[in-house]
């Protein structure tokens, strides 16, 4: 059974001493054949006393708090306990500590317990990183006092879901905030053929489909219709999940503020009644939400458990394959990356003067200061590309650096 564990080499050594006792203790009395028969019961009382110590064994967990946030440090205490009118056993306890460094461990216990006793120990668990911790008791083992038998109890242990922070942003940087605000929230780049707008001459490229036949017939000049745009959603987001190493504390800290980034975005928009779109894919999982106003954010918010980081699959090829299959239709396209990607850079750059307005806001937080001013000057030297490429510098100056 997987909650009893018998030690062969223990039980081994006692019938050896059986043995070698056995013929002289039935040859001899008097003090020999005592001794004999205490050997030989001991183990059955040993074993009676274990039985009764360990249902009367209890164990007690308790947490400051049920709902850890990003950054808090949680106590964590742990109570063993025998209410036995016998002595209590031998207890080793082993902690399970999942978390996204797998960095933070909890130190075994390995104590006894006497009658009556209540053992306590606690413990300060830290959540530094956005993700899912698993905290609490792998197994408790109780162990009888020969050896011969360890016990494990059921033991559970809890499931934390610590969320990214919320940033308000009182405002987005100007360029993004013009053209949002000049497509009227929600401008889209799709035609609304029930929304008829004009007639213009005939361009070679346009389709032949949106002539205008009857006028082509009394005129004898081709003219196609044109109609309004789409108006929903408002903006579409890209976000880069690609990771190209093991994570480290850095790792977690910069996916962490993009996710923040992403998070802070989609909190401004939704709560200005702006239309917005997600799409974030690492190469096995896709990632994707849309929601129009405030009341969409609190399941965008719990969703943001599910971003995985890994892979190394390009946003920017996301977006052009959504481009060829129609799915986009916001004229407002943001990318957030923490690369200085020259395959974003270049949609930025194509799109200036086009039909879709695209950005990048580049998450420089775990780089150097070498490396961020390198990138920034870089930048400023292709004017084309001039208040559409924001750098975020930490994870603490996510608000200034987009409002700036």
């Amino acid at each position: 059974m997987k909650h009893i564990k018998i030690k062969p080499a223990a039980v081994g050594v006692y019938l050896i001493g059986f043995i070698i006792l056995y013929l002289p203790a039935m040859t001899m009395a008097g003090v020999l054949l005592y001794l004999f028969c205490l050997y030989a019961a001991f183990p059955l009382v040993s074993l009676a006393f274990f039985l009764i110590a360990y249902f009367r064994f209890r164990y007690f967990e308790e947490f400051s708090t049920e709902h850890p946030v990003k950054g808090q440090e949680v106590s964590y205490k742990l109570s063993l306990a025998s209410e036995a009118n016998v002595p209590g056993p031998f207890v080793s306890v082993k902690f399970k500590m999942i978390s996204p460094d797998q960095s933070v461990q909890l130190n075994d216990i390995h104590t006894s317990l006497a009658s009556g006793e209540v053992f306590t120990h606690e413990y300060k668990i830290r959540y530094p990183y956005r993700g899912i911790y698993k905290v609490g008791i792998d197994y408790i083992e109780l162990q009888e006092v020969l050896s011969w038998i360890s016990l494990l109890p059921p033991v559970w242990f809890r499931t934390f879901y610590v969320y990214p922070r919320i940033i308000e942003l009182d405002a987005v940087f100007p360029n993004l905030q013009n053209v949002v605000e000049a497509s009227g929230y929600g401008q889209g780049i799709l035609d609304d053929y029930t929304l008829f707008k004009n007639l213009q001459d005939y361009r070679p490229g346009d389709s032949i489909k949106h002539i205008a036949w009857k006028k082509f017939a009394t005129t004898g000049e081709p003219v196609v219709k044109l109609y309004e745009k789409t108006s929903w959603p408002g903006v579409e987001i890209y976000l880069d999940l690609r990771r190209e190493r093991e994570p480290d504390h850095k790792v977690l800290e910069r996916e962490d503020c993009s996710v923040e980034i992403l998070v802070a975005l989609v909190k401004y928009f939704l709560k200005n009644q702006i239309p917005v779109t997600v799409h974030a894919v690492n190469g096995g999982n896709n990632y994707y939400f849309s929601g129009s106003d405030n009341s969409y954010f609190d399941d965008f918010y719990k969703s943001t458990i599910n971003l995985n980081f890994a892979g190394d699959y390009s946003p920017a090829k996301v977006f052009l394959a959504d481009m060829q299959d129609k799915l986009i239709n916001s004229s407002t396209v943001i990318f957030i990356t923490h690369r200085f990607d020259s395959e974003i850079l270049d949609l930025v750059y194509h799109s200036m003067g086009s039909e879709v307005s695209i950005f990048t806001i580049i998450n420089q937080s775990d780089m150097d200061t070498a490396e961020k001013q390198k990138e920034i000057l870089i930048s400023d030297s292709f004017s084309h590309v001039h208040g559409r490429v924001i750098f975020v510098n930490s994870m603490h100056t996510i608000k200034q650096d987009i409002e700036a």
